[in-house]
């Protein structure tokens, strides 16, 4: 598992801690957004929803559009492939608590 420390303006955050680098790597691609957006559609879940649970999780996403811009691909970071690739993890979880 790494442990990713991004620096934003002279602070570090910790952000989301189990998300190994092989989960990072290959979860994550064009149509992420689309399989996020539609998974959380079929959980009866919103984006909201999602931030929330991120942001309880250690993401510090300041606001909820920046999701929105992440899970749109309008912006591509090593932050925001972490933040989707944690989405995914948190989903499949529900998605299990659901069954």
């Amino acid at each position: 598992l790494i442990s990713l420390k991004i620096t934003m303006y002279g602070s570090q955050t910790d952000v989301l801690q189990s998300i190994s680098e092989k989960e990072r790597r290959i979860n994550v691609d064009i149509n992420t957004g689309r399989t996020i957006k539609s998974r959380l559609a079929a959980l009866g879940k919103t984006q909201k929803d999602l931030f929330m649970e991120l942001n309880s999780r250690g993401a510090k996403l300041s606001t909820i559009q920046q999701l929105y811009q992440y899970t749109n691909g309008y912006n591509v970071t090593y932050k925001s492939q972490v933040i989707l690739a944690a989405s995914l993890k948190i989903i499949s979880e529900w998605e299990e608590k659901q069954r």
